[in-house]
């Protein structure tokens, strides 16, 4: 192989692997740290799709991640999503739109840390009031845990 050849294998291989670390993934099954719903995730093809177990058979949301409105309503509660991912860091930035007027507010940012843990920095609050906020953090569950 000449040595422009090797170059440009070069040059692919290394924009491909900062392609890659350029776009997190987020799938797998997480267990907050320190107890509460464990959240399942599927996170692909410019797609986020959020479950976790509660009455009534469970929630779910699937947003897109490429800056757009998302649109749902859950008990007459109608929300609005736009979902980015910018670097390593995913955003969620929701309005919910209760049906007495009121306006609920919340903005989380996903990332991982060193440990491959998923941490949740979420900022939620009426419109107008302090924004309550909470860092969470998950550890994924492997094939050996239950």
């Amino acid at each position: 192989m000449n040595t422009f050849a090797r170059l440009a294998v070069g040059l692919a291989l290394c924009t491909s692997i900062t392609a890659a670390q350029g776009k997190p993934n987020f799938s797998g099954t997480w267990e907050p740290i320190d107890g509460g719903p464990v959240q399942t995730v599927t996170h692909a093809n410019d797609k986020l799709t959020i479950g976790h177990a509660s009455e009534g058979g469970g929630h779910g949301f699937v947003y897109k991640t490429d800056g757009t409105e998302n649109h749902s309503t859950l008990m007459n509660i109608k929300s609005v999503a736009v979902v980015t991912v910018n670097g390593d860091t995913l955003t969620i930035a929701r309005v919910d739109n209760y049906p007495d007027g009121r306006v609920r507010e919340n903005t989380q940012q996903w990332s991982l840390d060193a440990e491959g843990r998923l941490v949740i920095e979420s900022k939620d609050g009426l419109k107008g009031e302090t924004p309550a906020t909470r860092k969470t953090t998950y550890k994924k569950r492997g094939i050996l845990d239950h």
